[in-house]
C-alpha cells in the first residue's frame, strides 16, 4: 500500500505539471531599446613627449620635454596644465659595446621597456595604414623600466632609438594583439654620452576631454600642423576585443629647400572613437606626432636638426557594454557605411542602436540610427543582411474575428509592399495578442519571434502578405497546436506513466 501511494503521488504531480509546461513560451518580447548615456563620466589620459638632437660647429645639444596626466571628467573638461622642456650639452666619449636583455610588455592603452641597455633617447610605434606615435621620450644613463600611453590596432614596430653621439641607433620590435611580451639579447656599438643641462623653457597645453562627432569630418592641429579627415567605420581593438569603430586617419607635409638648406616636418593623425552596445561610446584614442628633420651646409649655420614630438590621448567609459563579435556585418545606412556586430552581450554598432530584436531562425532585427537618418536592418547568422522597410499600412479596421471557432476583437491591417517590411499598430488594449497573415481564405499564425510589443506598439516583421490580424486575448490550444513544445511533453508524461506502472507491477510480484 505504500507503494502504491508513492506512484499515486508521481502520476499526480505529472498531470500538475502539464498546465505548467503547456504555458506559451515568452509570446511577447520586449525588443532591447538604445541607452545613450550623455552625462557618463569619463577616465581621460594624456601624454606628450618631444625629442630633439641638434648638431653644429658649437656641439650637439639634445632637448626633451615630458607631460603627462590624468583624470576624471565629462564631456565638456578642459584642462590646461604646465611642462618644461630641458636643454641639455651632449659630450660625446668613446666607442663602447652595451650588451644586454630589452624587454616590452604590451596592455590595452600603455607599453613598458625594460632595457639593460643605457641611452634609450625615444620609443616611437609605427602602424601601417592608420598612425605613428610616440611613445616615450628622454635619456636613460643605464638600466631603466619606462612605460608610456600607446594604441595599436593589430600589429605595429616598436622602434628603440638609442642616442648615439651625435645620431641614433635602433632596435626594433615586431608587436601584435596575441602576445602580450617580448625579449631580445642585443649588443649595441654606442658612443658614451654625458649630458649636462643647459636650460630649460616653460609651456602649457590643453586637455580636452571631447571626441569628435561620429560621421563627421575631424580637423587635427598640433605643433604647427594641422590636418582634415574623414572618416571610415571598421572593426578596431578595444580592452580585449574588437569592436565597431569610427577611424579618423590623415597626414600632411611642410617643406622647405634651397641648395643649401633643407627643412622638413612630417605629421601624422588618428582618431578613433569605440562604440559598444546599442551604438554608445565605449571609448576614444586621438594621436599626433610630427617629425622634423633639417640640415644646413650654409658656414654659419651648418649642422642639422632630428626631432619628434607626440601627443596620445585615451578616452575610457567605464559604464559602457561591450562583447566578442559573433556576427559582423556592413551596411549603409542614408549613404553612411555602419558596422554591426551581434554579440551574446547585444548589438553593437557604429551607429545608434534604437532596437535590436532576435527573430525567427536566428536573425536579428536592429533599428539604425546614423544622424537622424534610420534604417532596419535584418542581420543573419552567416554574416549577410537586408535592408527592411518601414510601411505604414493603407488602412487598420477593428471587427471580431473567428479563430477555432471562438470569437476575438482584432484589429485587420492592410499593407502593400514586397519584400521585408515593418509595420506598426497602436494596442486596442492592454491584453495579449496573436498575429495571424490571411492567404486566401485561411489565416495563418505569424512566428512569435516575429512580432513584439513595444512603447504601445504592436510591431511586426514580415516578408508580406497583404492583410494581417492583430487578434487580442487569443491563446492557442495544446489540442490543436502543432507545437512541437506539446509534442515533448506528451511523451515525457507518456515515459513517466509507463515507469510508474512497470514500478507497480514489480511491487505486486
Amino acid at each position: 500500500m505504500p507503494y502504491n501511494t508513492s506512484i499515486l503521488r508521481v502520476l499526480m504531480t505529472v498531470f500538475l505539471l502539464v498546465p505548467i509546461l503547456s504555458i506559451p513560451l515568452l509570446t511577447l518580447q520586449h525588443p532591447i531599446s538604445a541607452s545613450t548615456s550623455q552625462n557618463n563620466t569619463f577616465k581621460v589620459m594624456y601624454q606628450d613627449y618631444s625629442s630633439m638632437l641638434r648638431t653644429s660647429p658649437a656641439g650637439t645639444k639634445y632637448t626633451y620635454s615630458e607631460v603627462t596626466y590624468n583624470m576624471t571628467a565629462d564631456n565638456s573638461t578642459t584642462k590646461t596644465i604646465s611642462y618644461d622642456s630641458y636643454t641639455y650639452d651632449v659630450n660625446v666619449g668613446s666607442l663602447q659595446t652595451f650588451s644586454g636583455t630589452i624587454t616590452v610588455s604590451v596592455s590595452n592603452f600603455n607599453i613598458t621597456v625594460n632595457s639593460e641597455i643605457p641611452q634609450l633617447a625615444r620609443v616611437i610605434l609605427e602602424e601601417p595604414n592608420l598612425d605613428e606615435e610616440l611613445v616615450w621620450a628622454g635619456f636613460t644613463n643605464g638600466t631603466a623600466s619606462i612605460t608610456g600611453l600607446a594604441y595599436f590596432n593589430s600589429s605595429a614596430k616598436l622602434i628603440l632609438e638609442f642616442l648615439n653621439g651625435t645620431g641614433f641607433s635602433n632596435v626594433t620590435f615586431d608587436i601584435n594583439r596575441q602576445q602580450n611580451s617580448y625579449s631580445q639579447t642585443v649588443s649595441l656599438q654606442l658612443q658614451k654620452v654625458t649630458l649636462n643641462l643647459s636650460g630649460s623653457f616653460s609651456f602649457t597645453t590643453t586637455i580636452e576631454s571631447s571626441h569628435p562627432k561620429r560621421y563627421s569630418q575631424v580637423e587635427f592641429h598640433y605643433n604647427g600642423l594641422n590636418g582634415e579627415a574623414n572618416y571610415n567605420a571598421t572593426l578596431a581593438y578595444f580592452q580585449g576585443s574588437y569592436v565597431p569603430a569610427m577611424v579618423w586617419t590623415t597626414s600632411t607635409q611642410g617643406q622647405f629647400s634651397t641648395p643649401s638648406i633643407s627643412f622638413q616636418a612630417q605629421g601624422y593623425f588618428t582618431g578613433i572613437e569605440f562604440l559598444g552596445v546599442n551604438g554608445t561610446l565605449a571609448g576614444y584614442v586621438s594621436t599626433s606626432y610630427v617629425s622634423t628633420v633639417a640640415s644646413s651646409s650654409l658656414s654659419i649655420l651648418s649642422g642639422g636638426i632630428d626631432g619628434v614630438s607626440g601627443s596620445v590621448k585615451v578616452i575610457v567609459n567605464p559604464q559602457a557594454q561591450y562583447g566578442s563579435p559573433k556576427v559582423v556585418t556592413k551596411v549603409m545606412v542614408s549613404g553612411n557605411p555602419v558596422i554591426v556586430v551581434v554579440t551574446n552581450n547585444g548589438v553593437m554598432s557604429t551607429a545608434n542602436v534604437d532596437l535590436s530584436r532576435n527573430v525567427e531562425n536566428g536573425r536579428v532585427l536592429v533599428d539604425l540610427d546614423v544622424n537622424g537618418n534610420g534604417q532596419y536592418v535584418l542581420v543573419f547568422p552567416n554574416s549577410s543582411s537586408a535592408y527592411v522597410r518601414l510601411v505604414v499600412p493603407q488602412s487598420v479596421n477593428v471587427q471580431n474575428v473567428t479563430i477555432n471557432g471562438k470569437s476575438y476583437e482584432s484589429q485587420v491591417v492592410s499593407i502593400n509592399a514586397t519584400g521585408y517590411v515593418v509595420f506598426n499598430v497602436s494596442l486596442l488594449k492592454n491584453e495579449t495578442v496573436a498575429v495571424f497573415a490571411k492567404n486566401g481564405n485561411s489565416l495563418t499564425q505569424v512566428n512569435s519571434n516575429d512580432y513584439f510589443v513595444d512603447n504601445g506598439k504592436v510591431v511586426v516583421l514580415v516578408d508580406p502578405a497583404n492583410t494581417y490580424y492583430v487578434v487580442y486575448g487569443y491563446s492557442p490550444s495544446p489540442l490543436t497546436s502543432g507545437s512541437t513544445m506539446y509534442i515533448i511533453i506528451g511523451i515525457i508524461v507518456a515515459i513517466i506513466v509507463i515507469i510508474a506502472v512497470v514500478l507497480l507491477t514489480r511491487r505486486r510480484k
